[in-house]
């Protein structure tokens, strides 16, 4: 960057706001941080005057000398790394309406700064938190999520319930049970009280962590501050105590939730379908699914839960049945679906039709994801054709399937898995160097 063109657009172009400068300063200045939501005025001001003066260079400021340690290489490659942009509310809510996570918070930084900030509703604030929850499979950033809710203080909009149930689901994402308890005592401090949808947060979070005890402690603490349950908080204990391996505990919920009053939705159906393949009960399973169906509650993951017990069983004529349903009833047919499609063919040692379902997945644009290739590459090895097992293994390394996540345990298992059926078998292959070139 050619330091005296940029001087002088600063000083005389009209082209650079006030608010540009405002984004450049508060960017490049010490109170920028992660854990700060506000900006320096004294540096901002200070800032803008000196552009507006007559002196040469407004970093040999002395209010801005005395707040910036950066010399002026650092601060031109700062600048060229956050990349101050005009702010834009429209551009803004159009990236919270599209869904578009980064674009909406890179919006969002630009205009927290600016007067723009006092146009944003508490519905644009609540929005972009929803947005910032919803990062697939990643966990969220619990800093970027605070910076918004310091923002929202800032700006005299008020933290409700609604606010703080995103903080503690935030916080459940990565079990931070410390942080969630501070966060329930900070709440009783405001005389801000848990809902449903708070304790429901946390119960789910010490299932899926198989806390059992501490999860129903949080279900007796429910009962004694009398917050009433609903079906999907049910649904929600039901299926975090079938993924624990407690299934007498899932049915007695079950039972008191049909006690209370309360009528099965599609969610219970689908757990009370993996209740009963749990405990291998197939007729109680047919008869839920087709309960379900005559209630009108079926949907792709009642459908997924019914395919994966006749895969299991390895009946491909049922699995037909089922599918015949869904494409009456133009219920999606996606990679979960296939899933128990593959399975079914490879319970039957059909491996050449479990191959033939992976390319008409692929006329329907749907491409096999990693559990696919995992269901498929344990098929292989179970019949023992090592040769095959190998050359399919190499194909997904070629695709970039297996390299980027060699760490993830089932890749482990399934290398585990081939290298003692190569040690147990008379083909000629040396086990350590079959491994190394799988990984390469």
């Amino acid at each position: 960057m050619n330091w005296k063109l940029t001087n002088s657009m600063m000083k005389g172009s009209k082209l650079w706001s006030k608010q540009y400068l405002n984004s450049i300063a508060f960017r490049c200045s010490s109170s920028y941080s992660k854990n700060n939501s506000g900006f320096n005025p004294v540096l901002q001001n200070s800032f803008i005057d000196s552009t507006n003066s007559k002196d040469t260079d407004p970093w040999l400021n002395e209010t801005w000398k005395t707040k910036r340690k950066l010399d002026r290489t650092q601060h031109e490659s700062k600048l060229l790394r956050h990349r101050a942009r005009e702010p834009d509310l429209n551009a803004f809510r159009q990236a919270l309406q599209r869904k578009d996570r980064v674009l909406a918070w890179l919006k969002f930084k630009d205009i927290s700064i600016t007067v723009q900030s006092k146009q944003l509703t508490r519905a644009d604030y609540l929005d972009l938190l929803h947005l910032l929850l919803s990062q697939d499979k990643r966990k969220p950033s619990i800093p970027t999520i605070n910076h918004v809710i310091n923002t929202m203080k800032t700006m005299d909009i008020s933290i409700d319930i609604d606010v703080y149930n995103i903080l503690v689901k935030s916080y459940a994402y990565s079990n931070q049970e410390e942080q969630i308890s501070n966060t329930l005592r900070k709440m009783k401090e405001l005389g801000i009280s848990p809902n449903l949808e708070t304790y429901s947060i946390i119960i789910y979070m010490y299932l899926k962590s198989q806390s059992i005890e501490k999860a129903l402690a949080f279900i007796d603490r429910m009962k004694q501050e009398n917050i009433p349950y609903n079906t999907s908080t049910y649904n929600t204990i039901i299926a975090g105590l079938i993924n624990c391996g407690q299934l007498d505990l899932a049915q007695s919920f079950y039972k008191e939730m049909k006690e209370n009053g309360f009528e099965n939705n599609s969610g219970t159906f689908i757990q009370l379908i993996r209740l009963s393949i749990k405990l291998d009960d197939l007729p109680t399973a047919e008869r839920i699914f087709e309960e379900s169906i005559e209630l009108g509650l079926v949907n792709k993951y009642t459908c997924s839960a019914i395919l994966s017990f006749y895969a299991k069983l390895g009946d491909e004529v049922k699995i037909d049945g089922v599918l015949e349903y869904m494409k009456k009833n133009s219920i999606e047919l996606d990679s979960l679906i296939y899933q128990s499609v593959i399975q079914s063919k490879l319970a039957n040692k059909n491996i050449d039709g479990a191959f033939e379902i992976i390319e008409k997945m692929k006329m329907e644009n749907i491409y096999p994801d990693f559990v696919t290739v995992h269901t498929i590459l344990h098929g292989i090895v179970e019949t023992g054709d090592l040769d095959r097992a190998i050359a399919y293994l190499e194909e997904q390394k070629g695709q970039g399937k297996y390299h980027t996540i060699v760490d993830d345990q089932g890749v482990k298992y399934h290398f585990k898995c081939i290298l003692h059926c190569l040690l147990d078998c008379q083909n000629n292959y040396e086990p350590k160097n079959c491994f190394m070139c799988l990984i390469q």
